[in-house]
């Protein structure tokens, strides 16, 4: 019965992209943080969002990119050049080990091949879920429905979170990415749009904005992620700084005063880092607490040697020629050191480049924006760059559809209502 229904739900989204040009794009947000509990479809590297998103693409790629709309007279793109050489260092990386022969056996076995063809298509449709927010969102009704659709996908992983840390005897909740920290670190970075809603909006919005931030707050709680912890807490600091909040203060004083009203789960999880000789740990908080430390180091010693990278997916192949030994830690837990240790540092660089062309483009926005929504979107905008920026240094699936999937939709809007912002304001003054 419950395969019957996740069918069923898939083929709806698949009929409202093909049918409603106003839903299509907004479905598809929804959908994004559920993938994992979308039918799955058998073909290598297919999965039940690249369905939803085939019509959303042709209704984006039939869609005529509106005209004199910036003050430079076109329809910019901020992410296009780090974007593009992004693009084709991954394409770089993923070939060089397909036709490398020294590549080892222990990759081809556990189908290496399969793994990077799944990782270079979703670091693909990151740009193609930018490019269809750009052409969708440019009247102002799509980009309400498109950011709605977003608050109630964030919202739904939050009290999916938030019950399994209340209502179950789950230690750590997963929601639907199945994972705690990926839970977090998504958390983290979609919290900041209830709160640039709560600080900037008024009425209505500011209630719904202060409601979803409590949401969020309790689904943080759920997923018990010290990295995620330290993003909420370095985003919503600097961005109440940036605005000149009168919140500020009290934020830095709860951030401060942390230890005496966080739940014990939570406070455990950062005590295990400090834990001295002596004191007895579990094999899984030893592993941990260590594990990380000497996988980062090793990282860094195989990036020094190869500033150009392994190739797509040899990482954990490389480690033991690094002198990590560890059972546990497979994956980098760092973006940047992912980036670097794979593809180079010149992918580290574009990819910071395209996440701080984002943020100037929501700063952007939210000096220039014409009504409080704009404002408030730009505005989140800087808050869930600044998010990632922080949390991706604890965890390298950044490029996961289900993590970032929303990310690169929501940076679209943004860019798109930027653009859209001196007509918008010149109409509005005649």
């Amino acid at each position: 019965m419950q395969q019957a229904a996740r069918v069923a739900f898939l083929i709806a989204a698949i009929l409202v992209g093909l049918s409603s040009s106003e839903w299509s794009l907004p479905v598809l947000c929804f959908c994004l943080p559920i993938l994992s509990w979308l039918p799955a479809i058998p073909i290598q590297g297919v999965n039940g969002l690249n369905l939803i998103l085939v019509p959303v693409l042709m209704r984006a790629l039939t869609t005529r990119p509106p005209e004199l709309n910036t003050r430079s007279g076109g329809f910019s793109s901020p992410i296009l050049i780090p974007a593009t050489i992004f693009v084709v260092l991954l394409t770089w990386s993923w070939l060089r080990v397909e036709f490398d022969p020294r590549v080892p056996a222990t990759f081809l076995a556990r189908d290496g091949f399969g793994l990077n063809l799944i990782q270079f298509k979703d670091t693909l449709v990151a740009f193609i879920l930018y490019f269809c927010a750009r052409r969708l969102t440019v009247d102002v009704e799509d980009r309400r429905r498109t950011i709605l659709a977003i608050a109630a996908a964030f919202s739904f992983e939050a009290l999916t979170a938030a019950k399994e840390y209340f209502l179950t005897s789950a230690y750590r909740a997963t929601a639907h990415m199945g994972q705690p920290n990926k839970l977090g670190h998504f958390l983290a970075a979609y919290a900041m749009i209830p709160l640039a809603f709560a600080i900037v909006g008024t009425g209505r919005a500011k209630k719904l904005g202060l409601i979803g931030l409590g949401v969020a707050v309790a689904g943080l709680f759920g997923a018990v992620s010290r990295g995620a912890l330290l993003a909420f807490a370095g985003a919503l600091t600097l961005i109440l700084l940036i605005r000149g909040s009168k919140w500020f203060v009290v934020a830095v004083l709860a951030v401060g005063l942390a230890p005496v009203w966080l739940p014990d789960k939570v406070m455990n999880r950062f005590e295990e880092l400090s834990a001295g000789e002596g004191e007895e740990m579990t094999l899984d908080q030893l592993e941990e607490k260590e594990g990380r430390i000497r996988l980062w180091e090793a990282g860094l010693r195989m990036i020094k040697d190869n500033p150009m990278g392994v190739g797509m997916g040899l990482f954990r192949d490389r480690l033991l020629d690094y002198g990590f030994t560890g059972r546990k830690l497979k994956t980098q837990h760092n973006v940047y050191i992912a980036l670097a240790s794979e593809q180079g540092w010149a992918a580290v660089i574009a990819h910071v480049w395209m996440m701080l062309a984002i943020a100037l483009r929501g700063w952007k926005l939210m000096r220039s924006a014409w009504d409080e929504f704009h404002v408030a979107l730009g505005f989140a905008g800087v808050g869930v760059v600044i998010s990632f920026l922080i949390s991706t240094n604890f965890g390298s699936g950044f490029y996961d559809n289900n993590l970032s999937g929303l990310f690169w939709v929501f940076a679209g809007v943004v860019a798109t209502a930027y653009d859209m912002a001196p007509k918008r304001a010149a109409g509005a003054a005649s």
